[in-house]
């Protein structure tokens, strides 16, 4: 079958803007910005961006991917005529949308998202990706090897529920996430499982948010996330504190030297609900993205930490940092309300290390001269056996 072109709809797809802005953990960049592969279901998904387009390998013999993937992109939302839509209401879009195009809210698998971003409370993008490809790799099935990485996929509430431990999850960096992910699981199943879960796009945005909220190891920041990027409730607002200094310093200044309280989050989450409407979710999404790229190129007003000593964090009034809790967990619903994937790239310690990839480069035939990544968070690493590259191997068993 080979290369297909993904965007059936003229919507622009820019695969830097979306797999690596903290919606989603498990892609791996396989060509500098080009080539990614990930796991979307239980496939090995291959993805190359073109100039204006994303095509995707599809492996002759399986399954189209078409849906699947139009599903996973949100190819459904006309994304560039909402920015539109959006740039005539608010001057700060407007700048940001020639920057930012290409970014859309992925539609994940809401499992995976709830565990990923109880993963992502008071941490960074590279810790919570070791953390989310822990959990595929050490509770859920491998389904098949590519450019020298093994691919898994996510566990089930059921796998999670009889194989992870509290005390597995702390013996390999996970701290005091630990008991949210191990209480989170057995939760969920009490209520129903997957089903439950998915059961919640149905439901309007405030019923979704309570019932998160009852949930171990999910705050109001973190529900945010999990209902916008899985749940389909596109007015939900996540606020961290890259939205919280832009909103008093372009949308709100009445709120400076104020709390970042559940009301001001509410108030805040109206503020661009009203402002931009059943789908203002889209809009904070490029507002972030814009403030993630910026922080990125050290044109972020915040400052990178220097590695070496743990140093006590600066925050806004009102959040909270993981130093101000030594030796114990942060408090459920304090641990994930505020801070951002950006915020602690130095001060969170743990096991949690990239782990050797096998050396064995099983690629698909398009790839046979690209080398494997180096930064590979496989759990298992297979010993070295130079072979002739070949297609991504399906497994049978759980590896």
């Amino acid at each position: 079958m080979g290369w297909k072109k993904l965007n059936r709809c003229g919507e622009s797809v820019r695969l830097e803007k979306v797999l690596q802005k903290g919606m989603a953990f498990r892609w791996r960049e396989i060509d500098e910005g080009q080539t990614w592969a990930g796991v979307v279901k239980d496939r090995v998904v291959v993805l190359k961006q073109e100039q204006e387009d994303v095509e995707y390998w599809q492996e002759p013999g399986l399954e189209p991917l078409e849906e699947t993937l139009a599903d996973y992109f949100n190819v459904g939302v006309k994304c560039d005529r909402l920015m539109k839509t959006f740039a005539e209401k608010d001057e700060n879009i407007a700048r940001a949308i020639p920057l930012v195009r290409g970014t859309r809210v992925l539609r994940l698998d809401p499992v995976e998202c709830l565990f990923s971003f109880i993963c992502s409370s008071n941490n960074n993008v590279k810790r919570i990706s070791s953390m989310v490809n822990f959990l595929a790799a050490q509770y859920g099935k491998r389904v098949a090897d590519f450019a020298g990485h093994q691919f898994y996929t996510f566990p089930t509430i059921g796998e999670l529920c009889d194989k992870a431990t509290e005390q597995e999850l702390r013996e390999n960096g996970f701290g005091y996430r630990a008991r949210y992910i191990v209480g989170a699981a057995r939760a969920l199943q009490e209520r129903g499982g997957e089903k439950w879960l998915l059961q919640l796009r149905s439901e309007d945005r405030n019923q979704v948010s309570e019932k998160l909220l009852e949930l171990p190891g999910i705050g109001k920041k973190v529900a945010s996330c999990i209902a916008l990027f899985s749940l389909d409730k596109y007015d939900e607002i996540p606020i961290d504190t890259h939205i919280w200094k832009m909103t008093v310093s372009k949308y709100i200044p009445s709120l400076k030297g104020k709390s970042l309280t559940n009301a001001v989050y509410d108030k805040i989450g109206d503020h661009y609900r009203t402002l931009f409407g059943d789908m203002a979710g889209w809009a904070q999404t490029v507002l972030f993205v814009t403030v993630f790229d910026d922080y990125h190129r050290g044109t972020s007003t915040s400052k990178k930490r220097k590695t070496g000593k743990r140093k006590a964090q600066k925050v806004e009034p009102g959040l909270k940092a993981e130093e101000e809790f030594p030796g114990k967990a942060i408090p459920a619903k304090e641990e994930d309300m505020y801070l951002s994937p950006l915020d602690s790239s130095e001060i969170v310690e743990g096991n949690i290390k990239p782990l050797r990839h096998s050396e064995e480069n099983l690629a698909v035939s398009p790839f046979s001269l690209l080398s494997p990544s180096e930064d590979s968070f496989d759990a298992k690493p297979a010993k070295r056996n130079p072979t002739n590259r070949r297609s991504p191997r399906r497994q049978n068993d759980a590896g």
